[in-house]
C-alpha cells in the first residue's frame, strides 16, 4: 500500500485496535466469494469447471473460494447455478430478512446482487421491484435477473428521492446507498484516496434523502436495510442519524443472528458528535477483522402491526386482456381459433404448445400470470404486484418470443424451466457445450430431439435453446451473445 494510501487511511486509526492488522488486511486482495442457486442443481457442474470452495458459515448457501476459474469460462456460472458476489455485500439483505409474500424494494439496485438474493429468499413468488436512476445499470440488472431465472423482479427507473414513489407501499425497503466506496480498495485500491470531505458531505445529503424516503415508502411493521461501501461514518451513523430526528415510530433494530462474521458494531460518537444512542446496533465490517472489504449496514423497523404482502388500501393488481393470470382460473378471452400453429394473440395455445413439445407437466404453468408484451410473453407470479403509479418495465422476464410461426423459447425460460422437460431435449458433451456457448454450431446426431427449438443440457444442467436440424446433423446455437457481462471464452 503506498503511502498516499496509508495517510487516507489515518483518519480510522483511532477505531482500529490492531492498526497493523487493519492495513494489511487492506493490502491483499479480496477473495472470491459468492453463492449458489437454492433452486438449481449442480451435478457436480462447478467441480467440473475448477471450483474449490468452502461454505461461508454466517449466510447459508454461501462459498468463499480456494480456487476458480474466470466466470466466462464457467459453464455453471452461466447456467445460473451460482452468482459471484463479495462476502460483505450479502450482510444487507440477510439483515432485511425477506418473507414469502412480500412486496419489496431495491431502492438503488445495480448491478442486481441484492435484488437476486431477495428475490431468491422469497421463494421466486412476490413481487421486487429493483429500481436504479441510471438506465445502463439496469442492463446488468436484468442480465442476472435472466441468468438466475427470477420471474419476481420487476425493474424501474425513477429517482429513489422522488415524492412519486407511494407512502407505506412496501413491506420492507433496502438503501444500498451510493456512497464514497472507501470499502472496496481491496478490489479498487485507488478508492480510498478519492474520498473528500466535500464528496462526503454531498453524498450524506443524498443517502439521508434515500433513507427518509424509504422510511416513509414502508408500511407499519416494515423494515428498512441503509447499507454502504464506505468507511466513513458521515455516511452511515450520521445519516441514519439525521434521517431519524424527528421520526418517533422508528426502531433501530438488533441485527440478530451473525455467528461466523466478525463485526464491530456502529459507532456512538466520531470526533466529538454525539449519534442517534441506538446506533451501536449497526453492523461494521473493518477489512482487519473480519477480513472482507468496508461496510456498514443497520436495520429499522416501522412500529405497528402488519401482514406480509397485503395490498396497499384502495388499490389493486394489474389485469389486462392480453394476460392470463394461471392459479386455476382465466383471464376472459374468446376461445382460440382452431389451428396448428400457435399465433401471438392466443396466449393459451402458446403454453399448451411448450407442453407438448418439451413434454412439460401439466401443471408447470399454475400459479404463474402470462402478460403479451409486443412480441414477448413474460413471466410472473400470480402474487406479483407491483402497483406502482409509474411505468414498471418490464414485469419478470421473456419467457417465449412469438414473432414467428413457431414460437421460441427463451434462454431465460429454459433455464427456468428447462429441467421438467422430458422430450425434446438434447444432452451435450463439455466441448459442444462450450462451443453453444460461444454462439456456435454443433454437428452431430440426437435421436432424442427432432426438428425445431431445443432445450440444450450438459451434465444433467440446462444451458439454453439450440435450433436443431436433423436432416442437417447440425444444432444452431441460440445462446444470447448481449448477456452483461458474459464475453466469449477463450478455449473450453
Amino acid at each position: 500500500m503506498s503511502d498516499v494510501m496509508e495517510q487516507a487511511l489515518e483518519r480510522y486509526r483511532a477505531l482500529q485496535p490492531d492498526w497493523t492488522a487493519f492495513v494489511g488486511a487492506c493490502r491483499r486482495p479480496l477473495e472470491l466469494t459468492g453463492w449458489y442457486h437454492p433452486g438449481r442443481p449442480d451435478y457436480g457442474l462447478a467441480a467440473a469447471d475448477g471450483f474449490d470452495s468452502e461454505p461461508l458459515h454466517w449466510r447459508p448457501g454461501a462459498f468463499r473460494a480456494n480456487a476458480a476459474p474466470p466466470m466466462t469460462q464457467s459453464l455453471a456460472y452461466r447456467a445460473g447455478l451460482l452468482h459471484i458476489q463479495e462476502e460483505a455485500s450479502m450482510l444487507p439483505v440477510r439483515l432485511l430478512g425477506p418473507k414469502p409474500g412480500e412486496r419489496i424494494l431495491d431502492l438503488c439496485a445495480a448491478p442486481g446482487n441484492k435484488t437476486a438474493e431477495i428475490a431468491l429468499a422469497l421463494g421466486g413468488r412476490g413481487t421486487v421491484v429493483a429500481n436504479d436512476l441510471i438506465a445502463g445499470r439496469l442492463n446488468v440488472v436484468r442480465t442476472t435477473r435472466d441468468r438466475l431465472g427470477l420471474p419476481n423482479v420487476a425493474t424501474t427507473q425513477v429517482d429513489g428521492c422522488s415524492n412519486a414513489w407511494p407512502d407505506a407501499h412496501f413491506d420492507a425497503v433496502l438503501v444500498d446507498a451510493p456512497c464514497s466506496c472507501e470499502g472496496t480498495l481491496r478490489r479498487h485500491p485507488r478508492a480510498i484516496t478519492r474520498s473528500r470531505a466535500a464528496d462526503r458531505t454531498r453524498l450524506a445529503a443524498t443517502q439521508t434523502a434515500l433513507l427518509r424516503n424509504a422510511l416513509r415508502m414502508v408500511r407499519p411493521g416494515g423494515r428498512v436495510v441503509y447499507a454502504t461501501c464506505t468507511f466513513a461514518p458521515e455516511e452511515n451513523e450520521e445519516v441514519v442519524t439525521d434521517a431519524l430526528r424527528g421520526q418517533t415510530d422508528i426502531l433501530v433494530e438488533h441485527p440478530g443472528e451473525l455467528a461466523g462474521l466478525p463485526f464491530s458494531e456502529g459507532l456512538r460518537s466520531w470526533q466529538g458528535q454525539a449519534f442517534h444512542p441506538n446506533m451501536d446496533r449497526a453492523v461494521r465490517l473493518w477489512p482487519g477483522k473480519a477480513d472482507t472489504g468496508g461496510f456498514f449496514a443497520v436495520l429499522l423497523r416501522r412500529e405497528g402491526p402488519h401482514e406480509p404482502g397485503e395490498m396497499a388500501p384502495g388499490r389493486e393488481g394489474p389485469h389486462e386482456p392480453t394476460e392470463l393470470a394461471r392459479n386455476g382460473d382465466l383471464a376472459d378471452q374468446p376461445p382460440p381459433p382452431p389451428a396448428e400453429v400457435p399465433r401471438p394473440h392466443e396466449l393459451q395455445r402458446v403454453l399448451d404448445f411448450l407442453t407438448d413439445s418439451f413434454g412439460l407437466p401439466d401443471a408447470w404453468t399454475r400459479d404463474w400470470r402470462f402478460r403479451l408484451r409486443g412480441r414477448s410473453i413474460d413471466i410472473t407470479p400470480s402474487d406479483h404486484v407491483p402497483d406502482l403509479p409509474f411505468p414498471v418495465d418490464p414485469r419478470g422476464f421473456s419467457l417465449v418470443r412469438v414473432n414467428a410461426r413457431v414460437p421460441k423459447l427463451s434462454t431465460q425460460g429454459a433455464l427456468w424451466m428447462g429441467s421438467l422437460a422430458t422430450q425434446q431435449v438434447v444432452e451435450l458433451t463439455r466441448d459442444q457445450a462450450w462451443s453453444f456457448v460461444r454462439g456456435e454450431s454443433v454437428g452431430g446426431a440426437w435421436p432424442t430431439a427432432g426438428f425445431g427449438y431445443t432445450i440444450i443440457r450438459h451434465q444433467g444442467v440446462t444451458l439454453g435453446v439450440g435450433l436443431y436440424r436433423p436432416e442437417r446433423n447440425e444444432l444452431e446455437s441460440q445462446y444470447p451473445r448481449h448477456w452483461a457481462g458474459l464475453n466469449t471464452p477463450v478455449g473450453g
